[in-house]
């Protein structure tokens, strides 16, 4: 069977693996029922398209007490009078194109500004997944994407990130295997339907330390890692996929 690779389809057979359930954000498809239900039961969503990359047309909305609704893209924040003139907003940007429903999990922060991770998992020649390099993207002031380019925001070492972040209670190396079992998880599970190599997980991390995958891309952008001083983890990851042509 032919899987399609957008975002809706891997959230939905990565939701099938009780080990991977748990740490996926409860999503849905973009219809005015499904937004308000997602909206009631978590007061704040992210609506994205289900194809897009990049950060772009990635929308957050927050419920406020009186029912009014914030809704943040990019750096404007508008005010909507209800989820339902919210999702008249919203409507504009799809344009007839899937788009998904999703909680917002609030990530962890450094000096206030969001990041999630990007972690490396790749095959080796044995077809073993191994985690090959893992770095923090710390979104731009006023972004609530960490997408470098869109948000104008900066890489940080994963460990860094991890200290200088308002996370309480876990270590960065508790984290990290957390991160570790649950990206090989996901990989492995993912490989059973896509004839696949390499994955760059964004994972997000909350304040109290708990990860969660935000996506898998099949085709990431290794160039985030030359950014980080210490080029270990990118000569790791290009030697891995030198190995794979050969």
């Amino acid at each position: 069977m032919r899987y399609k690779r957008g975002k809706y389809t891997k959230y939905r057979l990565m939701a099938k693996s009780p080990e991977l359930a748990a740490a996926i954000p409860s999503f849905r498809k973009f219809t005015l029922n499904n937004f308000q239900t997602l909206l009631n039961r978590y007061e704040r969503v992210i609506v994205k398209p289900s194809c897009g990359w990049g950060g772009a047309g990635v929308i957050a909305v927050t419920k406020q007490g009186d029912g009014s609704c914030l809704v943040h893209k990019d750096r404007r924040v508008r005010i909507k009078s209800s989820a339902e003139s919210a999702y008249a907003y919203l409507k504009r940007y799809t344009r007839g194109k899937t788009y998904i429903v999703q909680r917002k999990i609030a990530l962890a922060t450094v000096k206030g500004r969001p990041f999630d991770l990007r972690v490396m998992v790749q095959r080796d020649r044995s077809g073993k997944w191994v985690v090959t390099g893992k770095l923090a993207k710390v979104a731009g002031s006023g972004y609530i994407i960490t997408n470098i380019r869109r948000s104008r925001g900066r890489v940080l070492p994963f460990a860094a990130a991890i200290e200088r972040s308002n996370i309480e209670g876990r270590s960065a190396g508790e984290i990290a295997r957390d991160i570790g079992r649950i990206s090989l998880a996901a990989a492995r599970h993912l490989q059973t339907c896509y004839s696949i190599r390499t994955v760059g997980f964004d994972i997000g991390v909350d304040s109290r330390g708990r990860v969660w995958i935000i996506e898998p891309n099949f085709r990431p952008d290794i160039s985030l890692f030359r950014k980080l001083k210490d080029q270990s983890a990118y000569r790791r990851i290009r030697s891995f996929m030198r190995k794979r042509a050969t």
